[in-house]
């Protein structure tokens, strides 16, 4: 219940249309009684993001492009938005400007299906210890060092011209404290809305 507060104190209360795509009922009834608020705009909660603030670039090694804190900024906007048919899809949302150095269409595939959870109530602990087990000792096989060769180690690109970009705790601490006190305190929580809610998506 608290995860759907803090959606609405920020994204505000959604129009009926939006509120009936809300799978649960107690949900709905929930959110409908209440105090209607009004979107917090990300350029408020982030003002330091916004046009008249000077853009941010980041720049990577040769042959990668650059994108700014506004191409950031829009990114949020399209992406966490009430109604989940209204929101960028995945593959909208690899090819936005702001993940363009990361983005690779070629090496991004999509899952032909959705994926399938239902075996997670379809084996008991004993059996799940030991898939876990498994999956260790084949990843520490993975790992082994060949003759002559060295272990296997997964590659991350641009890793230190990405961490020489990421701001210190220092700087991310005002913004935190921005954001905190824009939202507010949320209501109380419903513990028989919390148990209906533990299993299921609200948005």
């Amino acid at each position: 219940v608290d995860q759907l507060n803090q959606i609405l104190n920020i994204l505000g209360t959604p129009s009926e249309a939006d509120l009936q795509k809300v799978g649960s009922e107690r949900a709905q009834v929930y959110i409908r009684g209440l105090q209607k608020t009004k979107k917090i705009p990300f350029s408020k909660l982030f003002p330091k993001t916004t046009p008249k603030a000077p853009d941010v670039f980041y720049r990577f090694p040769a042959g990668t492009k650059f994108f700014s804190d506004s191409a950031a900024l829009d990114l949020l906007e399209k992406l966490l938005t009430f109604d989940p048919s209204q929101r960028l899809t995945v593959e909208q949302a690899l090819a936005h400007p702001y993940l363009e150095a990361y983005h690779d269409e070629q090496d991004e595939p999509s899952h032909e299906s959705a994926f399938d959870f239902s075996f997670e109530s379809a084996v008991g602990v004993d059996e799940i210890r030991d898939l876990i087990t498994e999956e260790y000792k084949a990843y520490k096989s993975s790992m082994q060092q060949p003759p002559g060769g060295t272990p296997h180690r997964p590659t991350q690109p641009y890793r230190d011209a990405i961490d020489e970009n990421i701001p210190d705790d220092s700087k991310l601490q005002p913004v935190a404290a921005n954001v905190g006190n824009q939202i507010g305190k949320p209501p109380p929580a419903d513990e028989a809305l919390e148990r209906e809610l533990a299993g299921m998506a609200v948005v």
